[in-house]
C-alpha cells in the first residue's frame, strides 16, 4: 500500500468520523432544546447550542453542558423540582443518545467491505467498546489502515491464487 492509499484512507476515516461526531451533537442539541424548551428552562437554545458543541468532549462534555441549565433552573425558579427535572432530561438525552455514532460508523464500514465484495457479520458489541472506537478517533483511524491493509492482502492473495 501506498502513501497516497494511507492518506486517503486516513483522511476517508476522518471524515466518517466528523460527519458521525456532528450529526450525534446535532441529535443531541435538538433533543436538549425540545427538552428546555418544555421545562420553559431560559436560555433554552443557548443551553442546547453549547450542549451540542461540548458533545464532541468524550465523557466530560456532556456533563459541562448540563451545568449551565442546571443552574438557570436552579436561579430561575429557586427550588429543588425544576433543577431536578433538568438532571430527568438529562437522563433521558443521554439514554436516546447511547451510541447512535458508533451505529452510524458500523453501517459504514458494512458498506466499505460489501463496496469490496466482502460480507461481514453482524457482532454487536460490548457498549464500552464502541464507546472506546467513538471517543478515541486515532485507535479507530488505527482500525480502519488495519483494515484496508487486511483487505488489501486478501485480494493480493486471490489473485495469485487465481
Amino acid at each position: 500500500m501506498n502513501v497516497s492509499d494511507h492518506l486517503r484512507t486516513t483522511g476517508g476515516a476522518l471524515k466518517n468520523w466528523a460527519i458521525a461526531q456532528l450529526q450525534d451533537s446535532l441529535a443531541v442539541g435538538t433533543l436538549w432544546w425540545i427538552g428546555l424548551r418544555l421545562l420553559h428552562v431560559p436560555l433554552a437554545p443557548l443551553w442546547a447550542l453549547l450542549a451540542a458543541l461540548l458533545q464532541i468532549i468524550p465523557h466530560l462534555g456532556p456533563l459541562l453542558g448540563l451545568i449551565g441549565p442546571l443552574l438557570a433552573a436552579a436561579i430561575s425558579w429557586k427550588d429543588w423540582q425544576h433543577p431536578l427535572s433538568v438532571l430527568v432530561l438529562y437522563a433521558v438525552v443521554a439514554a436516546l443518545d447511547n451510541d447512535s455514532a458508533g451505529e452510524r460508523a458500523a453501517a459504514r464500514y458494512q458498506e466499505m467491505f460489501a463496496e469490496r465484495g466482502i460480507e461481514l457479520a453482524q457482532l454487536r458489541l460490548p457498549s464500552d467498546v464502541n464507546d472506546f472506537f467513538q471517543h478515541k478517533p486515532a485507535a479507530a483511524l488505527e482500525f480502519a489502515l488495519i483494515t484496508d491493509d487486511a483487505i488489501e492482502r486478501m485480494n493480493t492473495e486471490d489473485e495469485t491464487m487465481n
